[in-house]
């Protein structure tokens, strides 16, 4: 062995951030896990790593706070929508009326713009949301 060698760095462990695939949708009845926000401002976050562990994936929530540009002001529905992208999912905002929310493809996450705030949409009937 040589003594004035570097060390070998360690094995790279696999990052939780890291999807394999791309997302595939699942079981119309299998339930959306429900992760509570940490912070007052972190709801979009939340929402993503819900709708990610819907289809299989835990995600390491600081790091996914991070990559989604959660601050004390929260984060944007364009920062949401390239975080989901880099996670592998296919995102399209848009402004959606009752009857294009009855046709997306579930659980979808919407943003609610008189409260500032992000939800996930799981299940649209006749009767709401």
């Amino acid at each position: 062995t040589d003594v004035n060698a570097p060390p070998e760095a360690p094995p790279e462990e696999e990052s939780s951030m890291e999807l394999p695939e791309r997302p595939t949708a699942a079981s119309p009845w299998k339930q959306v896990p429900f992760y509570r926000q940490q912070e007052h401002m972190d709801c979009g976050a939340a929402c993503l790593r819900m709708v990610a562990r819907y289809y299989g994936h835990e995600l390491d929530y600081p790091s996914l706070m991070k990559l989604a540009g959660v601050s004390r002001y929260g984060t944007s529905l364009l920062d949401l929508s390239r975080t989901g992208e880099q996670l592998g999912f296919i995102t399209t905002g848009v402004q959606a009326d009752w009857e294009l929310l009855r046709s997306v493809d579930l659980p979808a996450i919407a943003h609610l713009q008189d409260r500032h705030h992000f939800v996930v949409v799981w299940r649209v009937t006749r009767k709401g949301v």
